[in-house]
């Protein structure tokens, strides 16, 4: 549960945002009694500091708050120069798409950018980009050309490559076979439900409808595997604002149901909605709003640490910490396939998990150790939790 002092962060965080994105000047007075270094290191965990910062010089502070402010500018800055960025070098790929008759269509951020008020509020790590699978060694060898690093290749549905702060998220499927499989039976062939773009021969794109549909989806994904932050919310609001009286409700609520994602969504869309419309209190919360908005607030833009290793443990039931760091060490046979090709053949398949495990503890070092001191932490305050209980329930027990 969050200290109130955290909440108080958190609200103050949301009524910054919601005057960002409804281009409003947020109260002086008010701006100058929050504590905006916590603001500041609490929008940068869920990738909004440069939203947040919109409204914050809005305000007009004074002189006064230029020390405070000065990193968060620069941090607003660099994102709308990273997007320009971006731009730049998704319209050159793109170009050679067209050229080379590769079909392609950018995804999520991409296209959810252009939906807020102004360039760089809505920060992005990556251009992500679905396109045509038989081209894919083509595509390789374009970003090879132009100087990128091969991050990651046939390994899952999608590649990542990499050239200073600009990544590519070259996606052949929108998801993997280690997601849920009526999502990927639903997309398997998704380029039959696309629109052509106009003013090109290859480019594509979701209905208005179809996109929320996969927005919703995608985002559900992330949260039942590690957590999903503000961003998403507020993402939602913004692109319903412009979409909502427009969008066929009746498809898009059968879409969801099907695809299993109805109520998630149904939920944070009202949720957005409070927290975003400018006239947000927490009393106007339900206790089960306000117990997902805490989850919310904590997770960060796509989850902590803490989170993949809870909702891990969830999604096997009554599962024991033991069997997760089994499955951590030893993952399924699906998956090994997916991601380590040799493993089509039976007899690689040994020493394919045994190159895994040194691989990782090679170069992943500090994420494993990470991810071991925060289970251990987790094993703690579990132990403690029990104790307390069965104190209050009768006694002490000794371990």
């Amino acid at each position: 549960m969050p200290t109130p002092e955290y909440l108080t962060t958190a609200y103050s965080l949301l009524y910054l945002l919601s005057c960002a994105v409804n281009c409003t000047v947020p109260d002086t007075w008010r701006v100058k009694g929050m504590d905006l270094a916590s603001i500041h290191n609490l929008s940068r965990f869920h990738n909004l500091s440069s939203a947040v910062y919109t409204a914050v010089e809005a305000a007009e502070l004074g002189e006064d708050y230029k020390s405070i402010l000065s990193s968060w500018e620069q941090e607003q800055l660099y994102s709308i120069f990273r997007e320009e960025e971006f731009n730049t070098e998704r319209d050159r790929l793109l170009k050679f798409c067209e050229e080379n008759k590769i079909w392609y269509m950018p995804l999520k951020g991409t296209i959810l950018k252009d939906y807020y008020p102004y360039p760089g509020m809505r920060q992005m790590g990556d251009n992500d980009i679905l396109f045509d699978e038989n081209y894919r060694e083509q595509i390789r060898q374009w970003f090879t050309d132009n100087g990128y690093e091969v991050e990651n290749y046939k390994r899952g549905n999608h590649d990542v490559y990499r050239k200073d702060s600009i990544m590519f998220e070259m996606h052949t499927e929108l998801f993997s076979a280690q997601h849920d499989q009526v999502w990927r039976s639903y997309y398997s062939n998704v380029k039959a439900r696309l629109l052509p773009d106009e003013g090109g021969s290859y480019g594509y794109h979701f209905t208005d409808e179809d996109f929320y549909i996969y927005m919703t989806v995608h985002e559900y994904k992330h949260y039942c595997e590690g957590g999903s932050g503000l961003r998403f919310l507020l993402d939602d609001y913004v692109f319903l604002k412009a979409k909502e009286s427009s969008l066929d409700w009746e498809y898009v609520a059968d879409k969801l149901k099907k695809l299993g994602a109805y109520d998630f969504g149904k939920k944070t869309q009202i949720l957005s909605r409070k927290l975003f419309n400018g006239n947000f209190e927490p009393e106007i919360l339900t206790d089960e709003e306000k117990e997902l908005l805490n989850e919310i607030v904590q997770s960060g833009t796509f989850g902590t640490v803490e989170g993949h290793i809870r909702k891990r443990i969830e999604s096997e039931g009554d599962s024991s910490k033991a069997k997760y760091v089994w499955k951590r060490l030893f993952p399924d046979l699906k998956y090994m396939k997916e991601y380590y090709p040799l493993c089509q053949c039976p007899v690689f398949i040994p020493f394919v998990y045994l190159y895994r495990i040194v691989f990782k503890l090679v170069t992943k070092k500090d994420k494993l150790k990470n991810e071991v001191e925060t289970l251990n932490k987790m094993l703690v305050n579990s132990l403690t939790q029990k104790i307390k209980g069965e104190t209050i329930n009768g006694g002490s027990k000794q371990y």
